[in-house]
């Protein structure tokens, strides 16, 4: 199983530098974990991010959130919801905004989980405590990135600096892009 594949975004620096100053104007300070973006003033400011994936792929974001770690204890391996907009998408896009460079997302099978809620509300499933799961693939995030989110992974971040990746839901699944 193809767990990712790197993608080309035109305007993906526009976007991330956007990104990162619309957290900031914002006072954007939430804390460990999945945090949903208010979308209408997210596009608002960063208008880009509606054509960003038409033009190659056909896709158009509907919704972004933003994960955020500190250190390599903040992310255990886990399955995300469904897209809350679809209830179908096997695969959600990524973009690295905020110190992620050194870091991987690692991709898992096995194990048995728990439903668990995020402090947001968002719902996911978290590796049991005593279960097991095997590493069977990982990907540094230095770009824009199509990932199985339904499958297990976690965030290795070595550092100890705030980062923060953009993960963005669109009308149609991008998992076909790891065909």
């Amino acid at each position: 199983m193809k767990y990712y594949v790197r993608i080309f975004v035109p305007g993906y620096e526009t976007i991330r530098q956007k990104t990162d100053e619309f957290l900031d104007k914002m006072q954007w300070r939430p804390k460990i974990g999945f945090h949903a973006l208010p979308w209408k003033e997210y596009v608002e400011y960063c208008p880009e991010i509606l054509s960003a994936f038409e033009g190659l792929y056909g896709l158009k974001p509907v919704w972004a959130a933003t994960y955020i770690t500190y250190n390599d204890n903040h992310s255990r391996i886990h399955v995300d919801n469904k897209n809350p907009c679809t209830h179908s998408h096997e695969c959600r896009i990524s973009l690295p905004i905020r110190n992620c460079a050194g870091t991987f997302t690692e991709f898992f099978t096995g194990g048995e989980y728990d439903e668990i809620y995020q402090p947001s509300g968002e719902k996911f499933y978290l590796l049991r405590q005593g279960s097991t799961a095997t590493k069977v693939d990982q990907v540094e995030m230095l770009g824009p990135t199509v990932m199985r989110v339904m499958e297990p992974h976690r965030v290795s971040h070595p550092h100890q600096k705030q980062r923060v990746n953009l993960t963005v839901y669109t009308d149609k699944d991008p998992v076909f892009l790891l065909d």
